[in-house]
């Protein structure tokens, strides 16, 4: 009974057993039917497409392949690796040395290692990127000052990579205070700080530039001028050594004194110590202003009276400064009151404001403006005489007064508008207007007749006429 029982569970498992690998052969049946029907065609065929790419799987291979370069020709590279040896068609392959930075197959030597990405065929390879990892330079950027220059490059000196051999070529580009400059290798001096960027061979501490950025420093020397040629001028720096500036003052935009008064190039002289800003390369200065410390000279206004004059100079008696000689020329423009006016206008007393660039040393001023002064005030005395629009009208104290009433409104006693002919000479009068400082002649605006009183006129009587009878 108990062997049966044993003999049925024996035939149950083995049962169990052959439905399992029914099923799960059909479970692995129907993605392979459904496979070979989609690669058949009607006549139960494989179609092309489908042999070409089973053909393809079959064959091809996207691998990488590692050898050592045997020899080149063109784009070809003939590659031995450890068990096989490749045929490598590098035609349009991106190349790259150790480190990242780009090359060509030109810089691809006999011997080097490769690493090759691409499609594999056999020993076939088209590749896809090819990494030379004997090439060891890699990009590198590098700022520092030069110290030599040659026919091919310069030297750098860096903080950090210390001295480096800049190697330029035909197609290095160079820029100079942002702007790409055709001057080239050219402009490249000793002294200079720029900042290069190329492929950095750091066991032969070169780098094959691709832009070489001339920095160009904006500063301010000071030296003695030594020389003057033209729009060049030659300045001696000293410190701790004795540097020779060769600057171009053609495009200055402002040239000063000392305290800042304006001035020209004609006022500079051999031995005086100069300020010059400007851009600076090496010992060559671009010179935007310059400032010669030797011309004591500023800008300054002055106001006083006249005390004396000569010619086209006179002499201002200020409160502030004192005696100060004021020199005119043909550009100063003298003022009096809203009119312009000339030298001849000045006299002595009158109070004059002067501006222009004082030497305070010598006590004199290159007058650029002398202003008169022009002030409102009234006058009253007797006229004492007549001709034409003029009146002389003698005050209190005996002065007597030069009065142009040409525009003058003219006023009885008691505020009546009247004419000029109502002016007699001994009439008391008030004259009010503008007079020069220093001068005894008002330009009146109104004349007020002390003397005179408007009477209304008496009209005529009427007579009337009697006819005879």
């Amino acid at each position: 009974m108990r062997k049966l029982k044993v003999a049925k569970i024996i035939r149950k498992e083995k049962q169990m057993k052959k439905f399992l690998g029914v099923f799960l052969a059909g479970i692995m049946l129907v993605p392979a039917l459904v496979f070979a029907q989609a690669g058949m065609d009607n006549q139960n065929q494989a179609s092309p497409k489908t042999i070409k790419s089973l053909t393809r799987m079959a064959s091809v291979t996207r691998l990488s392949v590692t050898g050592t370069v045997s020899s080149i020709s063109g784009t070809t590279i003939n590659l031995t690796g450890s068990s096989l040896s490749y045929i490598v068609d590098a035609s349009s392959a991106k190349i790259m040395r150790k480190y990242g930075s780009v090359m060509q197959v030109a810089d691809i030597a006999t011997g080097d290692t490769l690493q090759v990405v691409g499609t594999v065929s056999g020993t076939n390879v088209i590749a896809k990127t090819i990494r030379d990892s004997s090439q060891q330079q890699k990009n590198g950027s590098f700022a520092g000052s030069v110290t030599a220059v040659s026919s091919a490059g310069f030297t750098l000196q860096t903080k950090n990579r210390g001295s480096q051999t800049i190697n330029t070529t035909g197609s290095t580009v160079f820029k100079k205070a942002g702007q790409t400059d055709t001057g080239g290798l050219a402009d490249v001096a000793v002294g200079q700080n720029v900042v290069v960027s190329g492929i950095w061979d750091s066991t032969a501490n070169t780098v094959a530039a691709t832009t070489v950025s001339i920095i160009v420093q904006t500063k301010t020397i000071s030296g003695q001028l030594s020389a003057v040629s033209g729009t060049s001028l030659t300045v001696t720096a000293s410190g701790t050594t004795v540097t020779v500036y060769t600057v171009d003052v053609s495009n200055v935009n402002k040239v000063a004194r000392r305290y800042g008064a304006s001035t020209d190039l004609t006022a500079l002289q051999i031995g005086d110590i100069l300020q010059i800003r400007g851009t600076v390369n090496g010992t060559n200065v671009v010179a935007t202003t310059v400032r010669d410390m030797s011309l004591q000279a500023r800008s300054g206004t002055f106001i006083g009276t006249i005390s004396a004059i000569n010619g086209n100079s006179f002499t201002l008696q200020s409160k502030a400064r004192g005696d100060q000689t004021i020199n005119t020329t043909s550009t100063t423009v003298f003022k009096q009151g809203s009119a312009t006016v000339n030298i001849s206008n000045l006299a002595v007393n009158q109070t004059v404001t002067v501006s222009g660039v004082w030497d305070r040393t010598n006590s004199n001023v290159a007058a650029t403006r002398v202003a008169i002064k022009v002030a409102g005030t009234s006058i009253s005395g007797t006229i004492s005489a007549i001709n034409g629009n003029i009146l002389t009208v003698v005050n209190a104290s005996s002065t007597a007064y030069s009065v142009d009433i040409t525009k003058a409104v003219v006023t009885y006693k008691n505020g009546r508008k009247g004419t000029l002919a109502i002016l007699q000479v001994n009439d008391q009068v008030t004259a009010r207007g503008q007079m020069v400082s220093g001068s005894a002649n008002l330009t009146a605006a109104s004349v007020r007749d002390m003397t005179q009183i408007y009477v209304k006129p008496t009209p005529a009587p009427v007579t009337q006429s009697t006819s005879g009878q």
